[in-house]
């Protein structure tokens, strides 16, 4: 019952002869590297609430939310360069090679949310972290619909039938949730364990240090793990 459950939750439809015999392999190491990516993002979530105001009588919600929609809107608008036909026939043509330069982005744009936390007085880093995430999140999404459809049309189905992209898509996002659930509490557990939530401007600064340090050594880990998907 529960292997049922598992396979309808996150196998595509008729897998495995659904999809491409490399499928498997490539969503066990894209799973893996997605739940290092979600602890990397609790990591840098609080340095996020730092440069936010969080703990700080002097910040107010409103000028949290200032920031907050400013960030968004800059990012959004940066977004939209590599949302163009000409980027759209590059992911088609190098799914690889934009897909890892997709996690380098990533990974470089929650870097720079850390160092908007310790450098406060640094306004760039406060607009360009969001900025490189979201580019990297639409370089990903087209890149993984390029490779899905790979994967679908290289499955071996019965005559007159045609791929299901809808569910192959709606299963990857599945992985990705479990991928996330995984991540999320993991980073949490090394929030409270080892990078420390302590009160305190001292406190503070050494939990700022240790996220940086706990960042650079996952991810580390979690770019050998992308080229491993590849």
């Amino acid at each position: 019952m529960a292997q049922h459950f598992f396979i309808a939750v996150f196998a595509p439809e008729g897998w495995p002869s659904s999809v491409a015999p490399e499928y498997g392999r490539y969503q066990l190491w894209d799973t893996i590297q997605q739940v290092t990516f979600f602890v990397n993002t609790v990591i840098s979530k609080q340095a996020v609430m730092k440069f936010h105001g969080v703990g700080d009588p002097n910040k107010t919600p409103a000028e949290a939310t200032a920031l907050e929609m400013g960030r968004g809107l800059l990012a959004t608008i940066v977004c939209m360069v590599v949302a163009t036909p000409h980027f759209t026939d590059l992911y088609r043509a190098l799914p690889r090679i934009f897909r890892m330069s997709s996690e380098v982005i990533n990974a470089v744009g929650h870097f720079i949310e850390i160092l908007a936390a310790i450098f406060t007085q640094v306004v760039s880093f406060l607009y360009l972290g969001p900025a490189l995430c979201l580019i990297a999140g639409t370089m990903s999404g087209a890149v993984r619909s390029v490779i899905l459809q790979h994967f679908a049309k290289g499955g071996t189905l019965p005559p007159g039938k045609d791929p299901d992209f809808g569910d192959i898509s709606l299963k990857e996002s599945n992985q990705d949730k479990a991928g996330k659930i995984v991540g999320l509490c993991v980073g949490v557990a090394l929030l409270l364990g080892f990078i420390g939530i302590g009160s305190g401007v001292k406190a503070e600064a050494t939990s700022l240090e240790r996220s940086l340090e706990w960042f650079l050594v996952l991810t580390i880990v979690h770019l050998p793990l992308a080229v491993s998907s590849l």
